[in-house]
């Protein structure tokens, strides 16, 4: 074999060896702003009418970079869906919480996550007393 054809293999070997090693998928760095994702727990009632003013802060909060999903569901105070939020809004005149979504909710304040509280929201979860001692009211 002519040296120029050796060298030539050679180096094509070394380059489909370098990329071949190269070729793990690259892991994407996080560095960047992000949105604020925030899960706003509002009810059905006129009195407090949080459907009423969950766009009013949806459009105002959307242009400083938060996003406001909105629900009338308590069960959607559970570890899976709250872990899609970085805080949580309150809004509402939820009564009753089962024992597990109260855990949850404190579980997910004890890691860090915010926990935004709105004027009739001292009134949710009345029978709760672990909601009540954590929130902060008496009855």
């Amino acid at each position: 074999m002519k040296p120029f054809t050796f060298r030539f293999c050679a180096c094509l070997l070394i380059i489909v060896f370098l990329t071949s090693c190269n070729s793990l998928p690259k892991q994407k760095v996080d560095d960047q702003p992000r949105r604020i994702e925030l899960l706003f727990l509002g009810h059905a009632s006129e009195h407090h009418h949080s459907r009423k003013y969950v766009p009013i802060l949806m459009s105002a909060l959307s242009k400083d970079g938060m996003n406001i999903t909105y629900t009338e569901d308590v069960n959607d105070l559970n570890s899976e869906k709250l872990s899609l939020y970085d805080g949580l809004v309150l809004y509402a005149n939820h009564e009753k919480i089962t024992g597990p979504h109260v855990q949850s909710l404190l579980d997910y304040v004890a890691d860090g996550h915010a926990f935004l509280p709105i004027h009739c929201a001292s009134f949710c979860f009345n029978e709760s007393e672990d909601y009540v001692r954590f929130s902060g009211w008496s009855i």
